[in-house]
């Protein structure tokens, strides 16, 4: 992940001159807006180190499903698998969901 995001923001030729780094931090798991999750996340890990950074948090939403399980989806793969979820959505019309 952190290969990833250097070649995005630092890239070869670039003349971005900070450095990036990773870290592992132990946050709350948080419940609510997938949005909410990510802004509170972000602030939490941000008052950890005393200063910038940049957290990833993973959504997966079904529009039948009302959005479900958005930001849930680690326990849903956890309980269910991924046969799991395809049934879950199986007999409806509109498959369509983001992340």
């Amino acid at each position: 992940k952190l290969e990833e995001v250097q070649r995005i923001l630092c890239p070869p030729g670039s003349n971005n001159n900070f450095a990036l780094t990773n870290k592992k931090i132990d946050l709350p798991e948080l419940q609510g807006d997938p949005l909410e999750i990510a802004k509170e996340k972000c602030e939490e890990a941000a008052r950890k180190i005393n200063g910038a950074v940049i957290t990833e948090d993973t959504s997966l939403c079904f529009t039948a499903l009302n959005e479900l399980p958005g930001p849930y989806i680690k326990w849903f793969l956890d309980k269910c698998g991924h046969d799991g979820l395809n049934k879950m959505i199986s007999s409806y019309d509109d498959k369509s969901g983001f992340a």
